[in-house]
């Protein structure tokens, strides 16, 4: 699979989920997920930054060996996310919501 396509080969972000993680309280989230291109192949070491749509505050991580990536200790609010790699076109999801969780 060639990396130089722009038009055949886009970086998708996939499993993009907004979770609380264990070592995190309740005032904060995660958001985790894969880079992938159209086939399904996995991307390590895409740029994936995350935007606070409200503040503008910018989070940032780089997808592991298998394209994972974690963000993680972010406040609640909403987020766009970019994800960027060598070769590829820059993609850009719609924005998401990180709520605080309410505990009975």
């Amino acid at each position: 699979m060639s990396r130089g396509s722009n038009c055949a080969l886009r970086i998708l972000l996939i499993c993009l989920t907004v979770a609380t993680a264990r070592a995190q309280d309740a005032a904060t989230g995660a958001i985790r997920g894969s880079a992938t291109d159209p086939s399904g192949s996995r991307i390590p070491q895409a740029n994936i930054v995350v935007v606070n749509t409200g503040t503008g505050t910018r989070y940032s991580a780089t997808s592991d060996p298998e394209g994972h990536f974690a963000i993680e200790l972010l406040p609640p609010g909403d987020y766009s996310a970019r994800a960027v790699a060598p070769g590829m076109s820059p993609q850009v999801t719609p924005p998401t919501s990180r709520r605080r969780r309410r505990r009975h």
